[in-house]
């Protein structure tokens, strides 16, 4: 049985007893589509480009609605630009309320609601993946411990994993581009793949998060591909392996980049995961991207 069957059956036993631009995601529940088959891949959310760099921090709970991040990798002297906290929330298939209450470093940020969807095309009874990514810059000013609650609605599981990405400038720090894509990809015997466009070439890295994944389902090809290359696992290679703790993977990898639009493709067997994120730092392009708020970037995917 996979692990968020267990996790639902659960859930329900409880309840019964600086610059930046952005490309608009869909609206919540506007994934839809065919099940499993790479149709909500994570989407451009956010470029920073100067003098700066990213850091991460995962808290791999498993089911456990509080958790606590730790950073200690923001050079002193740097300012925060952007703090996200991402995660996914498996729910009952259509019956979710796709929505939690969150605390952040003791600060009610009250209703959350999914910013986007990935549901079963009703094949089997099978579970929605909602994806969250919340702005906690004003919470985060730089290295320190944060503690945090995820609670979701009457209808949704706890997480399998959460992930908090920080991109900083720093003057001492080397120019560089830093993309960061965001998706709700429910995958299983398939492939999904995500772009980052308009980039330069050169040495550039890869960061991929994803949860739900586990060593028991192993079976088939686990692999990261970029520009079409395997960099990461292939078949039989069990890539996604939980490496930071029961339930999430987190993956810092090399690339070479090339002019024009990049992309990284994930490849799974019988593992079902969830993709949530990929962020790309790579070199700079010779003039600054248009600059737009937080609240536009977010409303383009609720409009």
């Amino acid at each position: 049985m996979h692990l968020r069957y267990v996790a639902l059956s659960l859930a329900l036993f409880l309840i019964s007893a600086a610059p930046a631009s952005a490309d608009p995601l869909p609206a919540p529940g506007d994934a839809g589509g065919a099940f499993l088959t790479g149709d909500n891949p994570p989407e451009h959310l956010y470029t920073f480009t100067g003098n700066g760099g990213i850091v991460h921090a995962v808290d791999p709970e498993l089911l456990d609605t509080e958790g606590t991040f730790t950073l200690d990798n923001v050079p002193t002297g740097a300012t925060v630009e952007r703090a996200l906290f991402i995660t996914g929330i498996w729910d009952s298939a259509g019956s979710a309320t796709n929505s939690m209450q969150f605390v952040f470093d003791g600060q009610d940020y009250g209703t959350e609601v999914a910013d986007l969807i990935d549901q079963p095309d009703g094949e089997e009874e099978l579970l929605d993946l909602a994806g969250y990514v919340i702005d906690v810059t004003a919470d985060v000013p730089g290295n320190g411990t944060y503690a945090f609650s995820a609670v979701p609605d009457q209808g949704g599981t706890g997480s399998f994993g959460y992930l908090l990405a920080v991109v900083y400038s720093d003057p001492d720090a080397p120019v560089a581009r830093i993309d960061l894509n965001f998706g709700a990809e429910s995958l299983r015997e398939n492939a999904s793949t995500t772009g980052f466009s308009t980039i330069e070439p050169g040495e550039a890295t890869l960061y991929i998060f994803l949860e739900a994944d586990q060593p028991d389902y192993s079976a088939g090809e686990e692999s990261i591909a970029f520009n079409g290359t395997v960099i990461a696992g292939g078949e039989g290679s069990g890539l996604f392996d939980h490496n930071q703790g029961p339930a999430c993977s987190f993956f810092e990898l090399p690339v070479a980049t090339v002019t024009g639009e990049n992309t990284s493709t994930i490849t799974t067997g019988e593992d079902w995961i969830g993709w949530h994120y990929a962020a790309l730092v790579s070199p700079p392009a010779a003039t600054s991207t248009e600059s737009r708020s937080w609240g536009s970037i977010k409303s383009g995917y609720r409009d």
